[in-house]
């Protein structure tokens, strides 16, 4: 390798995970040995520190409280609220049943037969009536 390794070459080198070409390079170039020794320091620092504050004993103020149990119930009050708010949506978003065709062909013929009921004169004297003059209106009290 001409050239030295980039930062992810040098965590697969710590991980053991590089190629054999960046391994060679890796322990035989002094500038790139030097990274990758205080690199791997670093990465073994942190997790010595890490592991410390794992075992470590818990603090009395990070102990469970009393006031945990009144945050569950309002977590729950809430979850509640939400629920019961999600109803009336999702009853509006349900579709509404279309009405049968046979039931509009039913309405259609009513309306025919209540316009032909109410009818002043019979069909065959309207055109008559059109020839008359238009009555004038009264006025109403």
């Amino acid at each position: 390798m001409s050239n030295h390794l980039s930062q992810d070459q040098m965590s697969r080198c710590a991980l053991g995970q590089a190629t054999s070409e960046e391994q060679f390079h890796g322990r035989n170039c002094p500038q790139c040995s030097a990274e990758l020794i205080a690199f791997t320091k670093a990465i073994s620092t942190f997790q010595v520190v890490m592991k410390d504050w794992a075992e470590r004993k818990a603090d009395p103020w990070l102990e469970k409280t009393p006031s945990s149990v009144s945050w569950s119930r309002w977590a729950a009050a809430g979850v509640a609220v939400v629920v019961l708010a999600s109803i009336p949506i999702y009853k509006h978003q349900q579709p509404q049943p279309l009405p049968h065709p046979q039931t509009k062909s039913d309405e259609l013929l009513m309306q025919e037969v209540a316009a032909h009921l109410s009818r002043p004169l019979p069909m065959s004297m309207e055109r008559v009536m059109v020839l008359l003059p238009a009555p004038e209106s009264e006025e109403v009290r």
